[in-house]
């Protein structure tokens, strides 16, 4: 019986050394394979609070704290970068085309430089006959870089169908927001410092982030915003 229970021991022992050498050390500033720094995969969900039909997130895990930075292919590329080093990770996908397959490709990069990529295809299909037909007149190399913010409201017998839209510069919708829940004049569009949109009725003022979900809500208590919301220093 001892002999039997140290064979097993050492048994044991071996096939943990070999199991933790499977994942090879990579040299800073180079390309791993995704299983590398990510475990299990990534699941990436479109339009996951049913408010903005042009957005997905990504939502994965690595073995290390990692960076990503998202690309959106197109006639006119987006990049940025959500540059926080974390393990869970959940990545706004924004600025995607409707009526189209979309090329998105994450790069995940560990805080060794360790980097790699996660190319995903994403068709995002018709999302709303509301929205406007826009033709630009100024040429694209006239235009600052970034996407053109707006909100519309389209009246219907004392309600309103608010929606935020961004528009790049050859005309296309490369956002939406659908607040037409509220039944209100949903409004002015503002973006602080934090990244997220506030608006507001007269039911209150309102904190979405970029993927649509509802962050905060304040109450107004018989007072109604129109037209400014100011962001203070603190």
């Amino acid at each position: 019986m001892i002999r039997l229970t140290r064979i097993s021991l050492l048994f044991t022992l071996s096939i943990t050394i070999v199991l933790s050498g499977c994942r090879k050390d990579w040299d800073a500033g180079t390309e791993a394979p995704l299983d590398y720094l990510v475990k299990d995969g990534v699941l990436v969900t479109q339009n996951p609070y049913g408010r903005t039909p042009q957005s997905a997130i990504a939502r994965f895990k690595t073995f290390e704290p990692c960076k990503v930075i998202v690309s959106i292919n197109g006639q006119q590329p987006i990049e940025y970068e959500v540059s926080n080093y974390v393990e869970n990770h959940e990545t706004p996908i924004v600025g995607l085309y409707h009526n189209a397959v979309n090329e998105i490709t994450l790069t995940i990069t560990d805080q060794e430089g360790v980097f790699a990529y996660k190319h995903i295809e994403l068709t995002i299909g018709h999302v709303d006959d509301k929205l406007p037909e826009i033709e630009v007149n100024t040429a694209a190399s006239n235009v600052e870089p970034g996407l053109i913010f707006c909100d519309m409201h389209l009246a219907n017998y004392g309600t309103f169908a608010t929606n935020i839209i961004a528009v790049d510069n050859f005309g296309k919708i490369r956002y939406h927001l659908d607040l037409e829940e509220y039944g209100e004049i949903t409004w002015p569009l503002q973006r602080f410092k934090n990244g997220n949109l506030f608006l507001a009725n007269q039911f209150g003022i309102y904190e979405f982030n970029m993927l649509g979900k509802e962050l905060n809500h304040w109450n107004l208590a018989g007072y109604r915003a129109h037209h400014d919301l100011v962001e203070m220093p603190n």
